[in-house]
């Protein structure tokens, strides 16, 4: 395996940890660095009214991550010169004492966003501007997690309508056909109502081709970060404001 746990150097609680070659040594030996990600990824909280908002890579989940490293004066990565590769959106860094940490954050983009980021910090790598890098994207129990997410709230709904969830949702033309015909089946009963458009709105929003930790690892196994180490940071269902009932 090209990626691993330790746990004696590195917890989170609620998030998934992995390192690949030699992170895992190089932030035991940056404790203002590790400091800093147990401070902000511990205060970092997801609240449901936010993921049912929705929003893609620059969503306000994401960008209320962010504000925590702006906070500890993170820096906003610039574009390369003379380079193909464009730098990520939200991309931060921070020099501590010479060993430079550059980071970024990959809530809810394609996943084809994996492979421009592990080129564009390979690139920063090789030109000795990063010394490690931390990528944070969701983690698998978050993933399973987020059909009860809208589950919950379908279950709140009041009144329970396909106008008051096109009011309150951004769906799509062709959604809210499949929908209606759902709302106004009479084999089905609420629960199973819910369980379908929560199913269906989910996919739709978080599909399987969006960034998450069980597309990162295989591009990890697989070396696509070539010679850069990197800490990937999962976030888990525990960061959710509200457990499943």
């Amino acid at each position: 395996m090209k990626y691993f746990t330790n746990k004696a150097v590195l917890t989170l609680p609620g998030y998934d940890v992995y390192f690949t070659k030699t992170a895992d040594t190089i932030i035991n030996h940056i404790a203002a660095a590790k400091s800093e990600l147990k401070d902000i990824l511990g205060s970092f909280h997801i609240p449901e009214n936010m993921v049912i908002a929705g929003g893609g890579g620059l969503s306000k989940i994401k960008q209320s991550l962010a504000q925590g490293f702006v906070g500890k004066k993170w820096k906003k990565d610039k574009s390369l010169v003379k380079t193909t590769v464009s730098v990520p959106k939200l991309a931060y860094n921070k020099d501590f004492s010479g060993k430079i940490i550059r980071l970024d954050i990959l809530w809810n983009n394609k996943d084809a966003s994996f492979d421009t980021h592990l080129d564009y910090y390979e690139e920063l790598y090789q030109r000795e501007e990063a010394s490690l890098c931390v990528m944070v994207t969701r983690g698998e129990s978050l993933d399973l997690e987020l059909p009860f997410v809208y589950e919950r709230f379908l279950h709140n709904l009041n009144p329970f309508s396909l106008d008051n969830l096109c009011n309150q949702i951004n769906i799509s033309k062709l959604k809210t056909k499949d929908f209606e015909k759902i709302f106004n089946s009479s084999f089905l009963i609420k629960e199973e109502k819910i369980k379908k458009i929560a199913k269906d709105i989910c996919s739709s929003k978080f599909g399987s081709a969006t960034t998450h930790m069980d597309k990162l690892l295989p591009r990890i196994e697989q070396g696509s970060n070539k010679h850069c180490p990197f800490i990937l940071i999962g976030i888990g269902k525990e960061r959710l404001t509200k457990g499943r009932p």
